[in-house]
């Protein structure tokens, strides 16, 4: 009993040193990211698209997101959309992130590579970004960037390669824990939390 007690402990030690080294790693990495790049549909909305009888079409978003990407921009951390499907839905809800929203044919067009044309419109290279997406469309730049991330409802194949599964679903804040754990990673997020407060609600409690 003694000696399969010792084993347990040992295979028990074994990994929760793997998933802290693990931990480790993906702090350092993070520490790097320069460039939140999310996916649209799935990530930043739940997925569902909604067409009228003109055929209009209405996203769902969440409101968690916003204040983090204000933080992020205020901790001078760049935040850009990518998207395969045009929408004027996608369109204003970047406008009012206030954040570039790119489409993945438009770059096609133009016979560049994402990774490309992100390196030359922010600088950064690619272990300098982190992308999050959720279905098979977003692989192949999930396997080429320096931190990977799916919502907890994505893919089954996008969860076996992400760096980071998040607690949220699509559309209720993905890109709002993922700031969270890049700006916790430099031991900044306290402090943009207050500049945040600060700016948008300066009134004190009684």
């Amino acid at each position: 009993m003694p000696a399969i007690a010792g084993i347990f402990v040992a295979k028990n030690y074994k990994n929760c040193y793997i998933y802290l080294m693990k931990n480790i790693k993906l702090s350092k990495r993070l520490k790097q990211i320069r460039l939140v790049l999310s996916d649209v549909d799935g990530v930043l909305t739940d997925g569902h698209i909604y067409l009228d009888s003109r055929g209009n079409e209405m996203k769902v978003f969440s409101c968690k997101d916003a204040p983090a990407i204000k933080m992020a921009k205020s901790a001078g951390l760049d935040v850009a959309l990518i998207t395969g499907r045009k929408s004027t839905a996608a369109i204003a809800r970047a406008k009012e992130h206030q954040v570039k929203i790119f489409f993945k044919n438009d770059l096609i067009k133009n016979k560049k590579s994402i990774l490309e044309f992100l390196h030359g419109k922010y600088g950064v290279n690619k272990d300098e970004i982190l992308y999050v997406g959720d279905d098979v469309g977003d692989l192949g730049l999930m396997k080429n960037v320096g931190v990977s991330a799916t919502p907890v409802d994505g893919m089954a194949e996008n969860k076996k390669i992400a760096d980071i599964i998040t607690d949220a679903r699509g559309g209720r804040g993905v890109v709002a824990e993922l700031i969270y754990k890049v700006l916790s990673a430099r031991n900044e997020w306290h402090v943009h939390v207050g500049i945040y407060r600060d700016k948008y609600f300066p009134w004190k409690a009684p």
